[in-house]
């Protein structure tokens, strides 16, 4: 008598995310690779790595953004009135963002500027403008520093 437990096969239930074959990321960093060098890898910030990593996604998810849940969905309105008001008297975006954050701040906003800019970046009338701009000759010297 090994065991006094009888000898039962429970089946493992594991969580839905075992359910869905390992990203690059994952397989990359459960090889052994560090954070950092997936992010080497796969060519994007150590920060996006690590969450691609945690999540079980792929490269592919990189970049993707849905505004119908996220911290910025609600001040839509103040965003669309501050770039058509304001945007022709910025040449950069860095800058452009900025300004626009430390307003949504005042109205109540908790993200990050970098989200922001991030988002404006993505904006047709916004990448056409600044786009625009590097066309005329005016370079980005801006830090970008997040």
């Amino acid at each position: 008598m090994k065991n006094d437990v009888p000898d039962r096969k429970k089946k493992l239930i594991l969580p839905d995310w075992f359910s869905e074959p390992p990203s690059l990321p994952l397989m990359l960093y459960r090889s052994g690779k560090s954070v950092s060098e997936v992010a080497e890898i796969i060519g994007c910030d150590r920060r996006t790595a690590a969450k691609l990593i945690k999540n079980n996604l792929s490269i592919e998810e990189i970049g993707k953004w849905d505004s119908s849940h996220k911290k910025l969905a609600g001040f839509a309105g103040i965003i669309n009135s501050f770039t058509d008001t304001r945007i022709t008297k910025y040449s950069f975006l860095h800058s452009f963002s900025k300004d626009l954050y430390t307003l949504l701040v005042k109205e109540g906003y908790t993200g990050s500027e970098r989200t922001v800019r991030n988002y404006l970046s993505r904006q047709k009338k916004v990448s056409i403008y600044f786009d625009s701009l590097k066309r005329k000759g005016v370079q980005y010297a801006e830090s970008d520093k997040h």
